[in-house]
């Protein structure tokens, strides 16, 4: 007989959130949360000074070097930019003080397979994020393949045709099919000072968001500090006109509810990263889709999505 995979929830974990208040912004509404223990010696990732990632000869990994005393926070679906070709990372990782790592990303950009002009050779910045419905479809993909093939990854195909549908949706020229060019001009579709002009809720340090296209995500950081840095990251769906009919009627959604039922939602955990900490636990179910990352028992990074009939 097969054995088992032991199955958790977040309250397991003596895990807490409140939504501290909510509105409409945009093109959706948002809710600001906390959501507590989380790990306070946590860092994100700002410059070369503190995060060196470059080739490893293989397009499914990259190197990844934390130079610094800390431990440092990369959260899944960020955009790498420059190598051989753009990437995203695959999952949320930690990697401990003076390590040196390889981590899981996909290719974005399948017409590149040289240096860019504009970028060294083997180094890559993190640019931004891949959007919310195309990280929610990764995540389908990922959980099928877990379910399926106990390999918790997205197939690389249904990557590059995610990619395929934002490039034709905006009408984006990109010679090397590059997903940063679908973020770049995006960008230029977005109010920015609105965007920027943001400030979370003085206590939180997760986000929800509900899009008029019927998705919802919560994101969740360790520090109130943490989500300032990364608010636009969270929030561009929000402004994003292409993504959110422009006439479809809405109401804000339970998010109080919702956020109780991923604490009790079931959780399995997946391998580590090699040489990388913490632990990482990704949804059972397809109610919600993401993964939450743990560090000693305390919130390194919570990441799921849901997509609501409405």
């Amino acid at each position: 007989m097969a054995r088992q995979t032991p199955t958790f929830c977040l309250v397991d974990f003596k895990v807490a959130a409140t939504v501290l208040s909510q509105q409409p912004l945009g093109y959706g509404y948002l809710a600001w949360i906390h959501m507590e223990p989380t790990h306070p010696d946590l860092v994100l990732p700002e410059s070369d000074h503190n995060l060196i990632i470059h080739e490893s000869g293989h397009v499914p990994v990259l190197i990844a070097e934390n130079p610094t005393r800390k431990p440092i926070l990369i959260i899944r679906n960020l955009t790498l930019v420059g190598g051989l070709q753009t990437r995203t990372l695959e999952r949320t990782i930690i990697i401990p003080p003076k390590c040196t790592v390889t981590i899981p990303v996909k290719c974005v950009e399948r017409g590149r397979w040289s240096p860019s002009p504009n970028d060294p050779y083997d180094r890559f910045s993190l640019s931004g994020r891949l959007d919310l419905r195309m990280r929610h479809r990764l995540s389908v993909d990922q959980l099928k393949n877990l379910q399926q093939h106990r390999i918790y990854e997205a197939a690389q195909f249904t990557v590059w045709n995610e990619v395929d549908h934002r490039l034709g949706e905006f009408n984006v020229d990109s010679p090397t099919d590059s997903y940063q060019d679908f973020l770049e001009k995006r960008r230029k579709m977005i109010n920015k000072n609105k965007l920027y002009s943001i400030r979370p809720h003085p206590e939180a340090n997760g986000v929800m968001i509900f899009t008029r296209s019927g998705f919802l995500s919560i994101e969740v950081l360790p520090k109130v500090d943490h989500l300032f840095q990364y608010r636009s990251l969270f929030l561009e769906d929000l402004f994003d006109p292409r993504l959110n009919p422009p006439n479809k009627k809405m109401t804000p959604p339970a998010f109080a509810d919702i956020l109780e039922d991923l604490l009790m939602s079931p959780l399995v955990s997946i391998p580590k990263v090699p040489g990388c900490i913490g632990q990482t636990f990704v949804t059972k179910t397809n109610r919600f889709l993401g993964e939450v990352t743990l560090f000693e028992k305390k919130i390194a990074h919570a990441s799921f999505s849901v997509q609501k009939e409405h």
